[in-house]
C-alpha cells in the first residue's frame, strides 16, 4: 500500500504538466490502474490464493532444456538473496570505519566492537568514524552531485535527431532573379547530389506559391528521399552534414539544409527599418556561436520597383486625377484589351493593346510618355507632372501583437540544439535593443524551457506529496507509541508490571524488539487478563 500511494504522489502531478511535454506524459500521471492493482491485491488476490495453489514444479526441473534453466535460474537467485542479505547485515552492522581521507578530527568518546558508545570512557582526540550506513548515504549524495556536474557534459535538446529518410534543401538567389537563373543553379545543385549513393529521389520545385517563408521566384525547393536505413551507412544528419558542405562551395545562393531549427528568436517592433537592423545584427552575431548553422532571417531586400511621385500644384494646375495617370501608365505598360477579334474557326482572340517593347525598356522612355492632352491639343509627358523613383517593396508584412515581427532562425550542427540555444540565450540577454523593441523566444528553445518548468513544478509538487506521506505514517507511529505505553501503563496500575519496568517503557529505554517481546511474553505468560475466544 505504501508503495501504491508513493507512485501515486510521484506521478499525479505530471498530469498537470502544460505544452507538447504535458501530452507526452499525462499518461503516467492517470495511475489509476496502480489503485486499481492495489484493490486487487487486497481482495481477488488472497482469495484465489486460498482456492488455487501453486502448481508442482517438481516434475518440469526434470526435462531436458527447461529443467536445467530453471535450476541454473534458482542458483542465481539462491545467490543473490545471499549477497544481497549479506550487504544489508553489513548495512545495519555497528561497524565503524575511521575516516582518513578526509582527515577530519574529533574528540568524543572512543566506541566498542560492537560499535556502540563507550560512555564510560574518557573523550579523546581521534578520527571521526563512519557507519555502513552513513557509507551508503554519503555514496549516495556523491553519485547525485557527479550526476549535476555530469549534465553540462551531456547536453540537451528538446527533440532528438531524428532518421525519417527525408530531407529538403532550400536556396534561395539574390532579388529579381529570373527563373532561368534558378533552374541552372538548382541543376548544378543535382549534379552534386548524384554522388550520393544514399539518394533514392530528388523532387525539385524553382519558384515558390508565395506561401509561408519563401516567396518570389528567386526561391527553390528541393524534397530528398533517401534509401533506407539498413542499406546506407551514414545517417540523415550526417548526409545533410555533407550536402550542406559541398553545396556551399556554389556562388551567389543561399541555402538551408534539413527541417529541424530549433534556433528561432523573434524581434517585435513598429519600426520596419530598427527591425531589419537588429535583425541583421543578430543574424551575424548567432554565425559566430559554435554549433549555429543555416543562419537566416525573414528580413529580405524587398521586391525592386520604382514609384511614381505626383507633384501636387501640377496636378491641380492641370486638373488632372491619380487614377486618371494611373490607367495612362498601365495602358502603355500592361496593355489594355481593345477588342476581341473573332478567328475563322470561330474563337475569339483578346487584341490587347499597348506599346512596342523596345518603347517601354528604360525609365527616360516612360518619363516622355503623354498621360493627358490640354484643351489645346498639347500632349502632357509624365515628367511635367510626377517624378520616378526606384523603391523595394517588401515581399511579405508579418505582425504579431499588434507590432511589425520580424525572425532570425537558425539550424545546429556538431552540438546539441538545448546547448546552442543557452548560448543563444545568454547572446540575448547581453544585447541592448532600441526602445520599443523586444526580444521574444520561439521553436524548441521555447518548449524545452517550458517543459523543464514542468518538469520541476512536477517534482516539487511530488516531493511535497511524499513528505506529507512520511509525515503522516510518523504520526500514526507516535500515534501506535503513545497507545502501547498507555497499556503499560493501565497494566501496572492493575499490579501486572512493576513501576521500575512501566517508567522504562514509557521512556522508550528499550527497542522495538524487545518491547514486542515484552508484549508477547505478558500475553503467553498471564493467561488470566487474557480474553477467551469462543
Amino acid at each position: 500500500m505504501a508503495t501504491t500511494f508513493a507512485i501515486c504522489a510521484v506521478f499525479v502531478p505530471v498530469a498537470f504538466m502544460g505544452g507538447i511535454i504535458g501530452k507526452f506524459f499525462y499518461p503516467f500521471g492517470i495511475t489509476v490502474a496502480v489503485l486499481v492493482s492495489l484493490f486487487v491485491s487486497f481482495t481477488l488476490d488472497p482469495m484465489l490464493s486460498s482456492v488455487w495453489h501453486d502448481p508442482p514444479s517438481a516434475h518440469i526441473k526434470k526435462w531436458p532444456v527447461l529443467g536445467h534453466a530453471i535450476r541454473a535460474t534458482d542458483w542465481g537467485m539462491d545467490r543473490l538473496h545471499n549477497g544481497y542479505e549479506r550487504l544489508i547485515g553489513w548495512a545495519f552492522s555497528g561497524r565503524r570505519y575511521r575516516m582518513f581521507v578526509p582527515p577530519i578530527p574529533a574528540y568524543g568518546r572512543p566506541f566498542d566492537a560492537d560499535g556502540q558508545r563507550n560512555k564510560a570512557a574518557k573523550r579523546v582526540l581521534r578520527f571521526a568514524t563512519l557507519t555502513p550506513r552513513g557509507l551508503v548515504m554519503w555514496g549516495a549524495v556523491a553519485s547525485f552531485v557527479i550526476a549535476l556536474m555530469l549534465a553540462p557534459l551531456v547536453g540537451s535538446e528538446f527533440v532528438p535527431e531524428t532518421d525519417n529518410g527525408f530531407t529538403q534543401i532550400n536556396l534561395r538567389m539574390p532579388v529579381a532573379s529570373s527563373v532561368e537563373r534558378g533552374s541552372a543553379k538548382v541543376a548544378q545543385i543535382e549534379e552534386i547530389l548524384k554522388g550520393y549513393p544514399e539518394i533514392k529521389t530528388v523532387s525539385t520545385v524553382v519558384g515558390s506559391t508565395g506561401e509561408g517563408l519563401s516567396t518570389g521566384r528567386n526561391q527553390a525547393a528541393l524534397n530528398i528521399s533517401l534509401t533506407d536505413r539498413a542499406e546506407r551507412k551514414r545517417s540523415q544528419k550526417e548526409v545533410e552534414d555533407a550536402i550542406r558542405a559541398d553545396i556551399a562551395k556554389i556562388p551567389g545562393i543561399e541555402v538551408s539544409v534539413g527541417f529541424n531549427r530549433p534556433i528561432w528568436i523573434t524581434i517585435l517592433g513598429s519600426d520596419p527599418e530598427v527591425l531589419t537592423q537588429a535583425a541583421k545584427d543578430l543574424v551575424e552575431k548567432i554565425k559566430q556561436i559554435p554549433g549555429a548553422v543555416d543562419v537566416d532571417t525573414t528580413v529580405k531586400p524587398g521586391l525592386p520597383a520604382f514609384a511614381v511621385r505626383l507633384k501636387d500644384s501640377a496636378i491641380r494646375e492641370l486638373g488632372l486625377t491619380a487614377p486618371q495617370i494611373a490607367s495612362s501608365l498601365r495602358a502603355y505598360v500592361n496593355g489594355e484589351i481593345a477588342t476581341y477579334w473573332t478567328t475563322p474557326d470561330g474563337n475569339q482572340v483578346e487584341v490587347l493593346l499597348r506599346l512596342p517593347r523596345e518603347q517601354r525598356e528604360r525609365i527616360e522612355q516612360m518619363a516622355q510618355l503623354p498621360v493627358a492632352f490640354s484643351a489645346a491639343g498639347v500632349p502632357i509627358t509624365l515628367e511635367q507632372v510626377a517624378t520616378i523613383e526606384p523603391v523595394f517593396n517588401p515581399e511579405v508584412i508579418r505582425r504579431e501583437n499588434l507590432q511589425r515581427r520580424e525572425a532570425v532562425f537558425a539550424g545546429v550542427q556538431g552540438r546539441p540544439g538545448g546547448d546552442v540555444n543557452a548560448d543563444v540565450q545568454k547572446l540575448i540577454k547581453n544585447t541592448q535593443l532600441p526602445p520599443g523593441t523586444s526580444f521574444k523566444v520561439d521553436g524548441a528553445g521555447k518548449q524545452q524551457a517550458d517543459a523543464f518548468n514542468g518538469l520541476l513544478a512536477a517534482m516539487g509538487l511530488a516531493v511535497i506529496f511524499i513528505t506529507h506521506q512520511v509525515t503522516h505514517a510518523m504520526a500514526v507511529g507516535d500515534r501506535f507509541a503513545v497507545l502501547i505505553r498507555g497499556a503499560m501503563a493501565a497494566s501496572f496500575a492493575k499490579g501486572d508490571r512493576t513501576r521500575e519496568e512501566i517508567t522504562d517503557l514509557m521512556a522508550g529505554g528499550e527497542t522495538l524488539a524487545n518491547l514486542d517481546a515484552e508484549i508477547q511474553g505478558y500475553i503467553d505468560t498471564d493467561q488470566g487478563h487474557a480474553p477467551q475466544v469462543a
